[in-house]
């Protein structure tokens, strides 16, 4: 990443997340449209097998989401250069929110396959999620763990990281 202001780089880390929620909101809206005269809300008909995998995959999206978050922050909080700091906090979540869109999109995809609504409860669920995983200042400062040094530099919107 290249050095940025503190502001250019807290607007970046908040529109790219936000672009990996419109994104999917996007092609199911595309795929609404495309099926709307023959979809269902029926648990009864539901494949089994689509379900099954759709619960996995979201259990695996959100847990392992996080694992990897924790581990890249982890390492991050061990680094000496704030901008280092700032370039593996902006990595873990983009690792983690490319995970939870993923599943986001096979739950789409069962929807278009199935005709079946029931699969958007797992698109809702991870909506929100992602929603109230946005990274934000506050977030970076508590994640972080940063110096009082670092704290001055974070809180100056024109210093550059």
């Amino acid at each position: 990443m290249q050095q940025k202001t503190v502001k250019v780089y807290f607007l970046t880390l908040q529109f790219v997340p936000l672009a990996l929620i419109i994104g999917p909101i996007l092609f199911l809206l595309i795929v609404l449209f495309l099926s709307a005269d023959q979809l269902v809300f029926d648990i009864e008909r539901v494949n089994t097998t689509f379900l099954a995998i759709a619960m996995v995959a979201t259990a695996v999206g959100i847990f392992g989401g996080n694992i990897l978050f924790n581990q890249l922050i982890s390492s991050a909080q061990k680094k000496q250069q704030l901008s280092d700091k700032a370039t593996s906090y902006f990595t873990a979540n983009l690792v983690k929110f490319a995970l939870l869109e993923g599943v986001i999109l096979l739950s789409i995809v069962f929807v278009f396959l199935t005709a079946n609504l029931i699969f958007l409860l797992f698109w809702g669920f991870l909506l929100l999620v992602q929603i109230t995983s946005l990274p934000s200042k506050a977030k970076f400062i508590a994640t972080m763990q940063l110096s009082r040094q670092e704290m001055e530099v974070i809180n100056d919107p024109t210093a550059v990281l």
